[in-house]
């Protein structure tokens, strides 16, 4: 078995999610084609029949970004058909659940190894310590995508207190609504600071957050209180 073998093997599997993404969609060779000449990168009719027929055996990097954006898929989804196959060869000879290989892609776990002789799946001390190293920037990444989960929520929960305020029926119900409010709205603090904390954690590792809303720019001036208060600094 060769590297060239498995690479073709790969090119094949891409090719056979193409076609079947595109079958499902009811859309014909040429639409393909236009949508990805449409999107800068054109592919003519004749190398999409190529490769969904075997004829072309390569799939560049480039190509499999630009057929998932013209079918509508994430990439992932082409080089690894979860829900498709139940397992995937993912490296040359070594075959693992198709699932299991996906979350390696995306970095959610480490690379997983087939025991010989029970068969079960295990993640080496090895292949844990490069994983979790090299995860951080995902993991970062992640945390602040919570963050702001957690932000939104807090200002959404603030918002209908002052709001149930307003209406309130007597002053003891209006009363108690404000003290929801100004609950909320501390967490929704605290919340910030972690952001803060967060991106410039991120910098001093030498990467590079991702960029904010135009409201959410003050989250980037980062003070001494910030560094006293987040994540019990």
């Amino acid at each position: 078995m060769t590297q060239n073998d498995w690479s073709e093997r790969l090119a094949g599997a891409v090719a056979k999610e193409v076609r079947r993404h595109r079958k499902r969609q009811g859309m014909s060779a040429q639409e393909l084609a236009d949508r990805c000449a449409n999107l800068g990168m054109p592919l003519k009719r004749s190398v999409l029949a190529n490769l969904e027929s075997g004829r072309r055996t390569t799939v560049t990097l480039a190509e499999l970004i630009v057929l998932a954006r013209a079918l509508g898929v994430p990439p992932l989804l082409l080089a690894f058909p979860v829900a498709q196959e139940e397992h995937t060869e993912v490296l040359p000879g070594q075959t693992v659940g198709t699932w299991a290989a996906a979350k390696w892609f995306t970095g959610d776990d480490p690379f997983p190894t087939r025991d010989k002789d029970s068969g079960n799946w295990f993640v080496t001390s090895d292949d844990f310590d490069e994983w979790q190293s090299g995860a951080e920037a995902i993991d970062r990444m992640r945390w602040q995508d919570r963050y702001f989960a957690q932000l939104s929520g807090a200002h959404s929960r603030a918002e209908g207190a002052r709001k149930a305020a307003e209406t309130a029926s007597t002053s003891a119900e209006r009363e108690a609504h404000l003290r929801t409010a100004e609950a909320e709205q501390r967490t929704a603090e605290a919340i910030e600071r972690e952001i803060r904390f967060n991106r410039n954690a991120m910098r001093k590792a030498g990467l590079t957050p991702p960029e904010l809303r135009p409201e959410s720019q003050h989250l980037d001036d980062i003070t001494a209180e910030d560094r006293r208060g987040a994540s019990g600094q």
